[in-house]
């Protein structure tokens, strides 16, 4: 009699009583399929079964690749976590993972002290780890930032597009994720090639591209459009405009290496009215690329190509050119732009009096911080000349205080250059 006049009252007071339960709905990072090379911060989601408010909700993550623990780490949240409510948190250990095509099992365990059902404390997902993703349709977005050094950075090409030759095209069938394809633009058509299939470099190794600037499927009468090839000869890299033959395009770059562990490429090629530029359209161009090792091919784009249609573009897929705002760091200021925009900044990110609210949400405006690509917040930031040169370079985001966008138009891509 006296618990039960203990609980009327206390309820009477407004006070949350009864049991502990702590469910583990999901584990949130990593979860299905993660695109990138860059490491990420596990995160948790998790439901109060209970009748009490909790506090500092400790959690644990494991991560198993065919059965070996390649992770493991703790996190709590501080809460309140009410009762009948789900809660996420992040703030584990940060994960760096294996590049390439990789499955993992994720397992996720709330771990409060007091929980009275332990039986569903635990959850399990699948995680596939995929640096790049092919598609029918390259997408080629500017502006660049890459260094012509041989060595693709994580900074410098935001997204991969995967090329492997996983139909055998010339020699063995690859596996997913032998060979990534990266690109972007700016007074130059920036391409990378990152064959994870090959440890080596040999003369002969090259990447071959065509290009149909204007995209309406056959040749130039003056065969004015691009056709290059980059290759390693003599121990040296050189791009040929293959309609000048026995000469170097004019003005192009190019360098590979094997420092990160495996073969790369990058080129260079300027972009122009000239006979050996490439001409951007105001629409989608339609190209073709392949990489290779003598006559065995490591990346074939598109896989629906064949190869006796190599030399005709009414076979090649789009290649679309998309244009995003770039705004320097500088005494104007920047305004914030879409996600699907960038802001280079090279020292100083500037931003206007405060980030927009979306519509129909109420407020003038949320201060911003700044995420980086595993959503980490790095810092906060304020009105006007913000200070980054401190930064790694590489993809960051700038998004609300909350770090939860209720629209992408609330994020912005920010691009911390050297």
């Amino acid at each position: 009699m006296r618990r039960a006049a203990l609980v009327m009252l206390l309820c009477a007071c407004g006070l949350a009583v009864g049991r502990h339960d702590i469910r583990m709905m999901e584990p949130l990072v990593p979860n299905g399929v993660v695109y990138g090379r860059w490491p990420v911060n596990p995160g948790v989601l998790v439901y109060n079964n209970g009748d009490s408010t909790e506090w500092n909700v400790p959690a644990r993550v494991w991560i198993d690749s065919a059965g070996v623990r390649v992770y493991e780490g703790q996190s709590s949240s501080p809460g309140p976590v009410h009762p009948r409510m789900p809660a996420a948190f992040g703030g584990f250990p940060t994960w760096g993972f294996r590049p390439g095509y990789f499955t993992y099992d994720v397992t996720a365990i709330a771990e409060l002290a007091n929980d009275e059902d332990r039986s569903n404390d635990t959850a399990r997902v699948t995680a596939s780890v995929v640096l790049g993703q092919w598609r029918d349709t390259i997408e080629c977005e500017g502006p660049a930032w890459a260094d012509i050094d041989g060595s693709i950075g994580s900074w410098e090409w935001w997204w991969g597009y995967d090329i492997s030759d996983s139909l055998g095209r010339a020699g063995a069938p690859r596996p997913m994720g032998s060979c990534l394809f990266h690109t972007g633009f700016e007074s130059y058509l920036y391409m990378a090639v990152d064959v994870l299939a090959l440890p080596t470099r040999e003369d002969g190794d090259r990447l071959v591209v065509r290009m149909d600037e204007n995209g309406d499927g056959v040749w130039s009468t003056d065969s004015s459009e691009g056709s290059y090839d980059v290759f390693v000869n003599g121990g040296v890299d050189s791009v040929v405009y293959s309609y000048l033959p026995g000469q170097q395009c004019p003005g192009a770059l190019s360098a590979s290496s094997i420092v990160n562990g495996n073969l790369q490429f990058e080129v260079a090629i300027p972009m122009g009215s000239g006979r050996s530029d490439i001409t951007r359209p105001a629409g989608t161009s339609r190209a073709a690329i392949s990489c290779w090792r003598r006559d065995s091919c490591y990346g074939w784009w598109p896989s629906s190509l064949e190869l006796a249609h190599w030399d005709d573009p009414a076979y090649y897929a789009p290649f679309c050119w998309l244009i995003m705002p770039v705004e320097e760091g500088g005494a104007s200021g920047t305004e914030l732009v879409p996600a699907a925009t960038s802001t280079i900044a090279r020292g100083v990110l500037w931003l206007r009096d405060c980030h927009p609210v979306s519509a129909g949400e109420t407020g003038g405006c949320t201060q911003p911080v700044l995420l980086d690509v595993s959503g980490r917040r790095v810092m906060e930031l304020r009105p006007g000349p913000n200070d980054v040169s401190a930064l790694s370079p590489g993809v960051y985001f700038v998004c609300p205080a909350s770090g939860v966008p209720r629209s992408a138009s609330r994020v912005s891509k920010v691009v911390i250059a050297r």
